[in-house]
């Protein structure tokens, strides 16, 4: 139904923004955050990709609601490509800059 999916939306949107905002400020762990090879081996790398998380979180909203916005019955995949996006970018980049850091 359109007001379940309304929901599902929401809490996808308050999701990524709780975790958006918190993203800069966590500290370096292995149980919390984006957790890949690179950033549980490198604390330069961690903060990296939490800083470029942190600051890719209201646009990636704003973007994501925009797109929905103009394709309505669409919805299911440009929410899936949106997560993806949005930790997927992060991901790219801090992986590039740690191989360039450790070439």
């Amino acid at each position: 139904s359109s007001a379940a999916s309304d929901v599902y939306k929401r809490q996808v949107f308050a999701f990524i923004a709780l975790f958006g905002s918190c993203a800069n400020d966590l500290p370096f762990n292995k149980y919390v955050g984006l957790r890949l090879p690179w950033t549980l081996v490198d604390y330069q790398t961690w903060r990296y990709a939490h800083k470029l998380l942190h600051e890719l979180t209201f646009p990636a909203i704003l973007f994501s609601i925009t797109v929905l916005k103009v394709f309505p019955n669409k919805s299911k995949v440009l929410m899936i490509w949106s997560v993806l996006l949005y930790l997927g970018v992060p991901s790219f980049f801090s992986y590039l800059y740690y191989k360039k850091k450790h070439q």
